[in-house]
């Protein structure tokens, strides 16, 4: 009688569970989850039931070699990185159909269905002026996609489009090409600049001789020429028939 209330004993004490904070316990009935232990201490019925920690922390899933094409058919090569958390109130279906490695299931063929799908949309050359763009619309979809299998993305962080070797080079090229072009066209309009500068200059200068011409009439000239006279000359001689503007005194 005694062994036997120190078994029960035991055994309740053996059926004691404690959870910890930022878990779940999945409780197991035939290798079925049933239902679940919240953070704190449970009691699980020996023999009968399981149960399987789950974390409802915040995970981290890398896709480094996430591969996809572009609109123009230009591979592209992209590493994902995805911050996460089980939505609890999905937990036991979690479970069921996913088991406790479920992000590893779901994530990888979620995130090459994504990318494929937008970096379809783009030519190659739009995903390297419109990185960011196109990297929020990536995290867009992935977080929608991911709610619906009941995972709660918190961040998606996606690094540098890669492309191949070969159309980075014609890229380099093409931005080279790019550059000179807009330094040619930068010197054209500064030599039409000059030119034009020079012209007005020209202009300036003919027209101020023309109205130099304009008010240096024969009398004028002569009267100029008269008023520098010293005062000690008192004879001029002037051409028969010209006429002459003397200075007042």
């Amino acid at each position: 009688m005694i062994i036997a209330v120190i078994l029960f004993i035991i055994t309740l004490i053996g059926g004691i569970v404690t959870t910890p904070a930022g878990h779940i316990n999945i409780v197991l009935q035939g290798g079925k989850a049933v239902g679940v232990r919240e953070p704190g201490y449970s009691f699980k019925m020996p023999l009968i039931e399981g149960l399987q920690d789950m974390s409802l922390q915040t995970g981290l899933y890398t896709d480094p070699n996430s591969t996809a094409g572009t609109k123009d058919l230009q591979g592209i090569t992209t590493s994902i990185a995805i911050n996460y958390h089980l939505d609890p109130k999905w937990a036991v279906d979690v479970y069921n159909n996913l088991g406790v490695n479920y992000i590893e299931k779901v994530a990888h063929p979620v995130v090459q269905e994504t990318l494929k799908e937008i970096t379809a949309k783009h030519p190659a050359e739009e995903m390297i002026t419109q990185r960011e763009a196109v990297k929020d619309e990536i995290a867009k979809l992935l977080t929608e996609r991911l709610a619906i299998r009941h995972i709660i993305v918190e961040t998606v962080s996606i690094t540098n489009f890669e492309f191949s070797k070969t159309f980075d080079a014609a890229i380099e090229s093409k931005v080279a090409a790019a550059q000179a072009v807009q330094q040619a066209e930068y010197k054209l309009r500064q030599i039409e600049v000059e030119a034009k500068q020079a012209v007005a200059q020209a202009k300036g200068q003919a027209d101020a001789i023309e109205m130099l011409k304009s008010t240096l009439t024969p009398a004028y000239l002569q009267y100029l020429y008269i008023n520098k006279l010293t005062p000690d000359v008192k004879v001029i001689v002037v051409p028969q028939g010209m006429p002459i503007v003397l200075p007042q005194q």
